[in-house]
């Protein structure tokens, strides 16, 4: 995933196949849980060591990949995804996608701008 994000529009890569494989994964693994989190019933240590990552999946609809998160395909896995998104604990560090894009844009420029957040308050 890092390397389509830093990649996209740049050069052609086979990696979505890998990407789709890894969404599968999570998919069955939320539909073997007791409850709507990899935890259970509510969120645990593995369900917030993976939501930086999906915090920044919005970037790949920017780019062009938006083929890669099927709401259909991958219904538990998104519907993770909002509750994640409602969860206090994860509200406190949410960051809008124009932050994740801006950042992504000042890395592959060669500058990366590890203050932007602080830069723009």
């Amino acid at each position: 995933m890092y390397r389509v994000m830093v990649n996209v529009g740049r050069i052609s890569l086979d990696d979505d196949e890998a990407i789709s494989n890894g969404l599968n994964t999570f998919e069955r693994e939320l539909g073997n849980r007791a409850g709507p989190f990899f935890s259970g019933s509510k969120p645990g240590m593995l369900d917030y060591m993976i939501w930086p990552w999906c915090e920044r999946a919005d970037i790949l609809k920017l780019f062009g990949n938006q083929h890669l998160l099927k709401k259909e395909k991958y219904k538990k896995l998104m519907e993770w995804r909002i509750r994640m998104a409602e969860e206090p604990t994860v509200k406190k560090s949410l960051l809008d996608s124009d932050y994740h894009i801006k950042y992504l844009q000042s890395y592959r420029a060669g500058m990366p701008d590890y203050d932007l957040i602080l830069n723009s308050k």
